[in-house]
C-alpha cells in the first residue's frame, strides 16, 4: 500500500491534532516539541520491516498510530457496554495508543529502520531492517518509554504498564504480569488490555489489506 505525500502529511497533521486537542498542561508542550523534533523521520516512518508484517511502507508508522487510537476508543467502549466503568482516563488511552510504538523512532540520532541493501532479505519480503549496530539494542516498549522520559514527559501507572505490555504474551517478558493467579496481584490494569487487543487487531487489519491488494495485483498481471 502506498500512500502520496498529501495522505502522509494529512495523518501527520491528525497527530497533533490529537495531541492538542486531547493532551493537557505541560505534557501538550513537551510531547508537541518531540514530535515536532523528528517530524521529518517520523512523518514517514514504516510500522514494520517486512510486507508482510504490517504497514511496511512510507507512512506507515502514523497511519497504524491513528489506527490503533481509533481501535482503542471502540474496545473501551466494551467496558461501558457491560456496565463497568473504565479504571483509566480518556487523556491516559490516547496518550499510550499515541506513543505505545514511539521506540521505533530510534535514538536521537539514529533512526530505528533503514532501507534493507541485502538481496536475500528484500527476497523475503524485508524492505527495511532494524538499524540496531548503531542504536543498540532495546525492546520498542522499552525505547518508548525511554523516550519518553528522555524528553521529561511524566506518565501515570496506567500509561506506563499499558505501553510496557502492549504486545501482550507475543512477549515472553510480559508473561508474569499476565498469568498472575492471585486476586490480590492479577492484573487490573483495564488499559492495558484495551491497547493490546487494539494493536493486534490494526496490525490484523493492515496485514489483510496488505494481502488482499497483493492478491488483486497478480489477478491482474495474470
Amino acid at each position: 500500500m502506498i500512500l502520496s505525500e498529501k495522505q502522509i502529511q494529512n495523518n501527520w497533521n491528525k497527530i497533533l491534532e490529537i495531541i492538542e486537542s486531547n493532551i493537557t498542561d505541560k505534557r501538550k508542550r513537551l510531547l508537541t516539541r518531540l514530535y515536532s523534533s523528528y517530524e521529518e523521520r517520523m512523518a514517514v516512518m514504516p510500522a514494520s520491516y517486512n510486507v508482510y508484517m504490517h504497514n511496511c511502507f512510507p507512512g506507515g508508522y502514523v497511519e497504524h498510530i491513528l489506527r490503533v487510537i481509533q481501535l482503542s476508543d471502540f474496545q473501551s467502549k466494551i467496558y461501558e457496554f457491560y456496565n463497568i466503568k473504565p479504571n483509566f482516563t480518556e487523556e491516559e488511552r490516547i496518550f499510550a495508543a499515541l506513543n505505545h510504538d514511539l521506540g521505533k523512532i530510534g535514538t536521537i540520532e539514529e533512526p530505528y529502520y533503514i532501507f534493507e541493501t541485502g538481496e536475500y532479505w528484500k527476497r523475503k519480503g524485508n524492505i527495511y531492517k532494524t538499524n540496531t549496530l548503531k542504536t543498540g539494542y532495546m525492546k520498542v516498549p522499552d525505547r518508548s518509554l525511554f523516550l519518553l522520559q528522555q524528553h521529561g514527559i511524566e506518565l501515570t501507572e496506567n500509561e506506563y504498564l499499558a505501553i510496557k505490555l502492549h504486545d501482550g504474551l507475543f512477549d515472553e517478558g510480559n508473561k508474569a504480569y499476565y498469568t498472575l493467579r492471585m486476586p490480590e496481584v492479577r492484573l487490573q490494569n483495564q488499559l492495558v488490555v484495551v491497547l493490546h487487543l487494539a494493536d493486534f487487531m490494526a496490525a490484523t487489519i493492515e496485514r489483510k489489506l496488505y494481502l488482499d491488494k497483493l492478491i488483486k495485483v497478480n489477478k491482474i498481471e495474470n
